[in-house]
């Protein structure tokens, strides 16, 4: 840097002379002006280095070095416990199913006028405790008419009925102990109310009665049949179709049922 300062100031003064000595000397000859310029040719000129400007150097910025954060310690999970077993339905006892009640083979009987325990037990050939315990009954001895009543066994066979002249179909039904309904339906029937004498009715689930046949004493009446037989005046007279329970006579055949 001196060595520049100096340069500059050597030519500045160089420069300076040269312009006084042209204002103050005369003019010169033509020769001392060759001398001088072959004097000023022949005296070098300093040559003034210019040192480039240095270039500001710019340092690289240093590359951070990553620091290596410490790494948080990753709690270690703690051991679960094992969940407790899902808790056990207990089975609900299943309840026995209550037996069904195997259905006492019968058929219905209807109680008519002049029926009792004893005479429907003894007309479809069974007792009268077993009518009796079927039917729940507290007392056998009473029993009404129109009451349904189901006889242990098998239903009888149906039987043939020919109407004779006052009857109608619900004095039929009321002397087999069935119903005006089920002869209808069995003959059918369309107008229960219309029926004629001598024709042949079947009476379903009703077998004939009995083939037992009473002749009329001397001094007999129906209440001392029906008492020795064990029925009722009603009932023979619904058997044998009699109008009047008072009026029989000697040697009558009766039906007893």
């Amino acid at each position: 840097m001196v060595r520049r300062n100096r340069s500059i100031a050597v030519v500045s003064a160089l420069l300076a002379l040269i312009l006084i000595a042209g204002c103050t000397r005369p003019k010169p000859s033509p020769t001392p002006v060759s001398v001088e310029l072959e004097a000023m040719k022949e005296t070098p000129t300093p040559t003034v280095e210019v040192s480039p400007t240095p270039s500001p150097t710019v340092e690289p910025s240093p590359t951070p070095t990553p620091t290596e954060v410490a790494k948080t310690p990753t709690p270690t999970p703690a051991e679960k416990a094992p969940p407790p077993p899902p808790p056990t339905e207990t089975p609900t006892p299943t309840p026995a199913p209550s037996p069904t009640p195997t259905p006492v083979a019968g058929f219905t009987y209807t109680v008519r006028w002049g029926d009792t325990l004893f005479s429907i037990a003894r007309r479809f050939g069974t007792t009268v405790e077993a009518i009796a315990e079927l039917n729940k009954l507290p007392d056998p001895r009473k029993i009404r008419a129109g009451q349904q009543l189901i006889i242990p066994g098998g239903a009888p066979a149906g039987t043939i009925h020919i109407v004779q002249p006052g009857e109608n179909l619900f004095r039929i039904a009321l002397r087999y102990g069935t119903t005006v309904e089920a002869i209808a339906r069995a003959n059918g029937i369309v107008n229960p109310r219309l029926i004629l004498v001598g024709q042949k009715l079947i009476i379903p689930g009703v077998t004939a009665p009995p083939g037992r046949i009473h002749i009329v004493q001397p001094g007999e009446n129906l209440f001392r049949i029906a008492l020795r037989y064990g029925t009722t005046p009603q009932a023979i007279a619904l058997a044998n179709n009699l109008p009047n329970i008072n009026l029989i006579y000697v040697g009558q055949r009766l039906r007893i049922p």
